[in-house]
């Protein structure tokens, strides 16, 4: 096969694929699942977690990551889930505004949260709320549940949102680990996998 015929080929087959639907103008990559764009403006967050202890049945608001976006448009906040639970249930989810008066607070012991640092003038549910570009960030705040005996956890949290006609998800991989007894520590203290 010579070049021109190599190239005309390939030109063939690309306009044969984008004539099949496959091939898209629009840069960025679909989730599978989801069919939401995963290139969007929320910061990703590189892989973390820490652990607690608390008895079967205590509700408990987690505030260990703050969402900031990129560029200069808005967000609208479609949905919030926790991914790969294990006894962990989700209760709810609400965010704290930029105008919080500290970056985050990590645990609360109840849900809602009644931390003094988490006012009910900086919080808000998430479903629906638009957040901004802030410096600060919106502090994600999740309502759950240890609805287990066990070492429990939670694997990440998937946040699905629309900036403008654009729909996107992202997936945060924070993980929470969970004693729910005495038994289930090392020294005292609930154990944190390595590297985390």
């Amino acid at each position: 096969m010579t070049r021109g015929s190599l190239a005309r080929w390939a030109f063939a087959a690309v306009i044969t694929v984008c004539l099949s639907g496959s091939c898209s103008t629009d840069d960025g990559d679909e989730s599978p699942s989801t069919g939401r764009r995963t290139d969007g403006p929320l910061r990703m967050v590189p892989e973390g977690g820490y652990s607690h202890s608390l008895p079967v049945g205590a509700e408990f608001t987690d505030g260990f990551w703050v969402l900031r976006l990129d560029g200069d448009e808005p967000a609208t906040i479609d949905d919030v889930r926790i991914e790969a639970s294990n006894g962990l249930e989700q209760l709810g989810v609400m965010l704290a505004a930029p105008a919080r008066p500290i970056a985050s607070v990590q645990v609360d012991e109840s849900w809602p949260p009644r931390h003094r640092y988490l006012p009910k003038r900086v919080l808000v549910d998430a479903i629906g709320a638009e957040i901004t570009p802030a410096r600060d960030g919106w502090e994600l705040l999740i309502g759950m549940k240890a609805a287990a005996r066990g070492y429990l956890q939670r694997d990440g949290v998937t946040v699905d949102y629309t900036v403008g006609d654009k729909a996107y998800t992202a997936y945060l991989p924070i993980s929470v680990f969970i004693c729910t007894d005495k038994k289930y520590e090392e020294d005292g203290v609930c154990p944190t996998p390595k590297g985390f």
